[in-house]
């Protein structure tokens, strides 16, 4: 009986341990208090479904969480985002089976200001390219963002811009 309960908690510490390792990132919420500014990704790559998200910390684009459901080329999904401050966002799609465009921006979205942040690709489909616009009474002007460099391979918990 006492093998039997060493194996249980072993097998139970074993499976907690390698399903931590396996987290990926999280669902996106809306702040739920405080200034917000509404986005609106766009995905106009052409190249099939896209999963835009948000780091919990603009510094280093750590701690990303993911928009669901994924947006389908040629279509948008929008979020509540916090205002009066930098955040850090990514948006990317699938070019070809093994190859992925990803592209990273922070940028300081003004309370209750709306955005379009829209992803594009050359006309080769080889590339790919972020617009973003603040849209006031259906007119875009363009936003100035900074583009984020990726280090590294991307893991939820991990830096994966330079500070």
């Amino acid at each position: 009986m006492k093998r039997i309960k060493t194996n249980l908690i072993f097998s139970l510490i074993i499976s907690v341990v390698v399903s931590g390792c396996a987290i990926g990132p999280s669902k996106y919420l809306a702040p739920t208090s405080g200034p917000v500014a509404t986005l609106t990704f766009q995905n106009n790559g052409g190249h099939g479904a896209s999963n835009p998200g948000v780091f919990n910390k603009y510094k280093n684009c750590q701690g990303l969480s993911i928009i669901r459901p994924a947006i389908a080329s040629g279509n948008q999904s929008s979020i509540s985002v916090p205002a009066n401050g930098p955040i850090s966002i990514s948006f990317g799609y699938s070019i070809t089976y093994n190859s992925y465009c990803n592209l990273l921006a922070t940028f300081e979205p003004e309370k209750n200001a709306s955005y379009l942040v829209r992803i594009n690709s050359t006309p080769d489909g080889e590339k790919c390219y972020l617009e973003m616009f603040k849209s006031t009474n259906s007119q875009l002007t363009p936003v100035n963002f900074e583009v984020r460099n990726p280090i590294g391979i991307f893991g939820p918990n991990s830096p994966y811009c330079q500070e």
